[in-house]
C-alpha cells in the first residue's frame, strides 16, 4: 500500500487462481476491496499461489481499515488524510511507514495482531490522540520519529514479546511500565520514578503506557 491515487482507491491484484480474485464493493462514500476466507486445503495441492495486492490511497480524508490473516505487507500511509485507522491481522511480517505527516487529525489508531513481526515507522507523523497496540507474541519495533504536531497518548499490551520503542531524544515522551517485566532498558538520559520513566524534549508530549506481563522492553532513540 502506497500514497499516490488521483481517486480514493486504485491498484492492481495479482492471482492464479479464481477464489483468489477480490471483490470491490461500493456503497455511498464506503469502498471495500475483500476476499473469501480460505484454507490451504480449498485449493489444488502442488500449484504455488500467487496473491499479491498493489494499492495506492488518495488524500481524501478517510477513515481505513484494514483486516487481514498471515501476510506479508508494505504499507506506506505518508501524507495520507486519515481520520481513524483500524489494522488487524494474524501471524505476518509487516513494515508500516508514515513516510510523511497525515494530513487530518486522527482521532483513533487501533493495531491488533497475532505471533508476528511487525515494525512501525514514523508514528509522531501519524498524527493521531491515541494508539493502542495489542498483540501476542513476536517482535515489535515502534518508532515515534516524524513530527509530532499535538499531544498524543500510546497504549502497548502484548503478550510475550520482544518490544523496542524508538523515541527520537528531542521527543517529550513518559513511559509508564505496568506488569511484572524484568527485562527493561532505557537510555541513561532518561529520568526514572517508580515505574515512571521521562524524557524532557521539545515541543508536544507523547504519553506510552506499556503493560506486558512477561517480555524484553529496549528503548533507544
Amino acid at each position: 500500500i502506497t500514497p499516490g491515487a488521483r481517486t480514493l482507491v486504485e491498484g492492481t491484484a495479482i492471482y492464479n487462481l479464481a477464489d483468489l480474485k477480490p471483490e470491490i464493493s461500493t456503497q455511498e462514500n464506503t469502498v471495500n476491496i475483500s476476499q473469501s476466507e480460505y484454507q490451504a486445503s480449498d485449493f489444488p495441492a502442488l500449484v504455488e499461489k500467487k496473491n499479491r495486492w498493489n494499492l495506492q490511497f488518495g488524500s481524501t480524508p478517510m477513515n481505513l481499515t484494514i483486516n487481514a490473516g498471515a501476510y506479508k505487507g508494505n504499507i506506506d500511509l505518508g501524507g495520507l488524510g486519515l481520520r481513524n485507522l483500524n489494522i488487524s491481522d494474524g501471524a505476518s511480517e509487516v513494515k508500516l511507514d508514515f513516510s510523511a505527516p497525515n494530513k487530518e487529525k486522527m482521532s483513533f489508531f487501533s493495531y491488533k495482531t497475532g505471533a508476528s513481526n511487525v515494525n512501525i515507522q514514523n508514528l509522531a507523523n501519524a498524527n493521531f490522540s491515541t494508539f493502542q497496540f495489542d498483540s501476542g507474541a513476536g517482535n515489535y519495533t515502534l518508532d515515534f520519529g516524524g513530527t509530532l504536531q499535538r499531544d498524543g497518548s500510546t497504549v502497548i499490551q502484548s503478550g510475550v514479546s520482544n518490544l523496542t520503542l524508538v523515541i527520537p531524544a528531542r521527543l517529550n515522551a513518559t513511559v509508564k511500565v505496568e506488569g511484572g517485566l524484568s527485562n527493561i532498558h532505557f537510555p541513561d538520559s532518561w529520568k526514572k520514578n517508580g515505574n515512571i520513566y521521562t524524557q524532557s524534549g521539545i515541543g508536544p508530549a507523547m504519553t506510552i503506557i506499556i503493560e506486558m506481563g512477561v517480555g524484553n522492553v529496549q528503548v533507544t532513540d
